[in-house]
């Protein structure tokens, strides 16, 4: 609560869950990816591999969109929480 007291120009509050973690969500598998790095195969883990995977799969979606002639996703939050629950909801175990 203090985050969302104190700073400022956040967008409304109809914009993300202001009674949670006040933003969206979302995850993607993020253990083991192959990434190729100085002319090597490393396993990498964690954020760095999960927030990539989601951001490339919304460019994809966005790619498809707009090769229809459809818009462009936008502002993803009041999306993502209008839909309600999408996938799985982890809610226990371990990091």
């Amino acid at each position: 609560s203090n985050y969302l007291q104190n700073t400022p120009n956040l967008p409304p509050n109809s914009f993300f869950n202001a009674s949670g973690r006040a933003y969206p969500d979302v995850t993607a598998l993020g253990s083991n990816f192959n990434i190729f790095v100085s002319g090597a195969w490393q396993l990498v883990s964690g954020t760095s591999a999960a927030s990539p995977t989601f951001a490339g799969i919304i460019a994809l979606i966005v790619a498809e969109r707009v090769a229809a002639g459809k818009s462009r996703l936008g502002f993803l939050n009041p999306t993502i929480y209008s839909i309600g629950a999408v996938g799985q909801d982890i809610t226990s175990g371990q990091n």
